[in-house]
């Protein structure tokens, strides 16, 4: 099967990894991670720069993401297989 998926109005950030969350979060080294059969879809209307401030400079103020309300509107499509 295929999924399809489009950003209606909006700036859409996405990635299909084989790891879980937790996968990722339990990880001391990426030695220790095993591809899942299955897809992980993260859908994301905004991502920050890089850059925190605790060991070097702060991300840039244009790349920051300001208080408010965001919307994001998006359509997926499932394309079944031929059998």
């Amino acid at each position: 099967d295929t999924l399809r998926i489009d950003a209606d109005k909006c700036f859409l950030h996405m990635s299909a990894v084989r790891h879980t969350t937790a996968d990722l979060f339990n990880a001391n080294d990426c030695t220790e991670l095993v591809k899942r059969k299955q897809l992980t879809v993260h859908l994301d209307i905004a991502h920050r720069g890089l850059g925190t401030a605790s060991c070097g400079p702060d991300t840039l103020n244009k790349y920051h993401i300001t208080d408010g309300e965001y919307v994001m509107t998006y359509v997926l499509t499932v394309r079944k297989r031929n059998k």
